[in-house]
């Protein structure tokens, strides 16, 4: 593409104008030759032929002189139009290689009349992409987390069962001697202790002995979640360790989140007190979304304000309200509250007094939520005192909910 139109249409015929001026030259020469021959018959009595003919001559060689002057002017102007293509091209080439590089850095400046047609379609593409590319990434996301779902499911259904609480007994007592060196070595914080227990995420951030589990460890991915099948190997194996682990359900509770009467999702709080093999004495309230009859979501959305009060035989073990921690994970918020004191092994869960407050107020649409598993709770304790409702009472001030568990 040129840069400069330059009237290239009459340029290019400027050669072509000055061959037909030469011509008419020429030809207007060889008329002079023709008179030149005429004039040698005029009777030297009529006119001066000679002075005639030295005329003629002289014009004949003007005429020669033009001929001359024309083809140093056509070679001249032949040279200046290649010049003038030459240079235009080099600056056309220029000026393009830096529109190039400019729309290259600058892409979505570039109008679309400089676009190819597989540009255009490339774009469009683009654009299509990238409008819906978070849609499909929620939707793989979900497809993803359903199967995984699925498949978690049916896995703690298998574990779930007597022959398999017998298979992890078994493990345990076959390995106990080993076991109980590991509980030596956490109790005694021997080199590398924090390293081992941190694989499940716990951590001691106070050095005071007591861990906690990180609340962006594997173990808030949603499918994940929980079920009794987890219970029964834990249970099995603390079982067979000499010591003892209670869990306890709350009562399960549907949320209207829009009010239109329909049931939008099931929750329920898990709670364990108990051994925790070389973590000591510990005790963990979780909230959970209800996924099907045998397996629970983890609610990570539902992360709030949590507090977690230990006792054994009376003694405060701990006591751990990390809300506000700029350090923590969302500032410290809770979906699932852990303590484990290192320091307490073997212990019996009946010696153990747990207390969890959990403050709706500080949770996504809390008050829903709040009044949701409060009037569950109280409309489940109306009909008889039962191990869901056992040890829990509500502040309709502060929009908290306190489970006190001293017993299974």
């Amino acid at each position: 593409m040129a840069t400069i139109t330059l009237y290239a249409g009459k340029v290019n015929q400027m050669s072509r104008l000055i061959n037909h001026a030469k011509k008419a030259i020429k030809e207007y020469k060889s008329d002079l030759k023709s008179l030149k021959s005429k004039v040698l018959k005029i009777d030297s009595s009529i006119c001066n032929v000679d002075d005639v003919i030295s005329s003629i001559k002289s014009s004949t060689q003007t005429q020669e002189d033009k001929i001359d002057a024309l083809d140093n002017l056509k070679k001249d102007v032949n040279e200046f139009v290649a010049d003038v293509v030459r240079i235009d091209g080099d600056v056309a080439d220029a000026i393009n290689q830096s529109k190039n590089d400019f729309y290259d850095k600058y892409e979505y400046l570039k109008p679309d009349c400089e676009k190819s047609w597989l540009e255009e379609k490339w774009d469009s593409a683009r654009e299509w992409c990238k409008k819906h590319w978070d849609s499909f990434v929620e939707g793989l996301k979900e497809i993803i987390n359903e199967l995984a779902a699925k498949f978690i499911d049916l896995i703690g259904q298998f574990i779930n069962t007597a022959p398999f609480a017998f298979f992890i007994a078994g493990l345990v007592i076959t390995f106990y001697p080993t076991m109980k060196f590991i509980k030596y070595w956490t109790k005694k914080d021997l080199p590398g202790a924090d390293q081992f227990v941190g694989l499940i995420g716990a951590v001691d951030d106070d050095n005071d002995g007591v861990y906690h589990i990180r609340q962006d460890w594997f173990q808030s991915w949603a499918p994940l979640g929980y079920n009794d099948g987890y219970d029964n190997v834990f249970d099995s194996a603390i079982r067979a360790s000499g010591n003892t682990m209670d869990k306890k359900k709350s009562v399960e509770f549907e949320v209207d989140f829009d009010g239109d009467g329909e049931t939008d999702k099931t929750y329920m709080f898990w709670s364990w007190k108990g051994d925790y093999m070389n973590l000591g004495a510990g005790a963990e309230t979780g909230i959970y979304e209800y996924y099907s009859d045998t397996h629970w979501l983890t609610a990570t959305d539902k992360a709030t304000d949590m507090e977690l009060t230990l006792y054994h035989n009376g003694e405060k073990l701990y006591s751990y309200s990390p809300y506000g921690d700029e350090n923590l994970w969302n500032n410290g918020a809770q979906w699932w509250i852990t303590g484990f004191d290192a320091r307490t092994q073997n212990v019996k869960a009946e010696d153990l007094e747990a207390i969890t407050i959990i403050d709706f107020s500080e949770m996504e649409n809390g008050e829903i939520m709040y009044e949701a598993f409060k009037d569950a709770t109280v409309s489940t304790r109306e009909k008889g005192e039962t191990d869901e409702t056992a040890g829990w009472s509500f502040s309709d001030e502060t929009y908290t909910a306190t489970l006190d568990w001293k017993e299974k």
